[in-house]
């Protein structure tokens, strides 16, 4: 199995030690620069990572003054209805939505969707995207 991935930028909510949501294909074969092939008309397995709201990245602050003064930590809360679109040029198809997990089940802002991606899709690239991430693939014909 190939897992491919690209981090991109996250929200503006992040600090800057707070992973970027990722997304990742899994089981397409690459091409050149490593870009996902995804077949027109087939199923598709996508898994992300990093899909939280908030960013607890003080990790158990220090006491004292100045820059050793406690930070409160910010809840990091696992993001609901994450819809994963397929965009092609101008046109858009919406694959389905999901939602992360959570702390309870040890998978905290995973999230994975297993879509199918429309036929009328034609070979070429295109991106995979959400909210926050996106990831370049190039649709290649059912076959």
């Amino acid at each position: 199995m190939v897992l491919v991935s690209v981090p991109v930028a996250g929200s503006g909510s992040a600090r800057a030690s707070c992973a970027a949501p990722e997304l990742a294909v899994a089981g397409a074969g690459t091409g050149p620069a490593g870009v996902a092939r995804v077949p027109a008309g087939g199923s598709l397995a996508v898994a992300g990572r990093g899909f939280v709201e908030g960013c607890d990245d003080t990790g158990g602050a220090t006491t004292g003054p100045g820059c050793g003064a406690r930070e409160p930590r910010e809840v990091e809360r696992p993001r609901r209805d994450v819809a994963l679109v397929l965009v092609q040029g101008s046109r858009r198809w919406t694959l389905g939505t999901a939602d992360a997990g959570t702390a309870s089940d040890d998978r905290l802002g995973r999230v994975s969707w297993r879509v199918e991606v429309p036929a009328a899709v034609r070979p070429g690239p295109a991106r995979l995207v959400t909210r926050d991430a996106e990831l370049r693939v190039r649709v290649v014909a059912p076959g």
